[in-house]
């Protein structure tokens, strides 16, 4: 299932990295960015450099209070124009779409990508979060006399809200 849609995504970049055109700049290949240094990064972007024939240049983003996520992104691929990003973590993703909004962008392993990027023609990717519906399912597997849930959230988020009430509709909750 997951191994399957990381092999679709991967499939997707390499078919927009190859077709991206640029002008004026040397092309790096695939900008690999993680949102940490942590391991379970290395397994999808090890896959990824395995199955491309493209170069790729990998970026770990790390806290620095003086700069944000997508300048510091920019600085480390200051001297290429990315064909393609290949990003690992939410953090990493929503980076890459703001130092690089018409590169073509997959991401994985990213939870909340939704309420940060819009899906446009060259977003792609795969979530580790449950649609709303599935996780009340759960929920009532586990505690079959639930009959109401909570929901704590901002004012910004009425999709989830929305996509929320619906679901828990549908289940017989308030």
């Amino acid at each position: 299932g997951q191994r399957l849609a990381l092999l679709a995504a991967t499939t997707a970049l390499l078919m927009a990295a190859s077709m991206a055109l640029t002008v004026g700049t040397a092309v790096a290949g695939v900008i690999i960015v993680k949102s940490d240094d942590l391991p379970q990064y290395t397994p999808p972007a090890t896959a990824f450099r395995q199955a491309s024939k493209r170069e790729s240049v990998e970026v770990v983003l790390r806290s620095k209070l003086d700069q944000s996520d997508s300048e510091f992104l920019k600085q480390a691929a200051s001297t290429t124009r990315p064909s393609a990003v290949f990003a690992l973590g939410s953090r990493a993703a929503i980076a890459a779409r703001e130092a690089f909004p018409e590169t073509p962008l997959v991401f994985a392993m990213a939870l909340g990508w939704s309420r940060n990027i819009t899906t446009d023609g060259a977003t792609t990717g795969v979530s580790i979060e449950l649609p709303t519906a599935d996780l009340f399912v759960r929920f009532k597997l586990i505690i079959p006399g639930l009959h109401r849930i909570g929901l704590i959230t901002s004012d910004s988020d009425s999709r989830t809200v929305d996509e929320a009430r619906a679901a828990a509709s549908e289940l017989g909750l308030e």
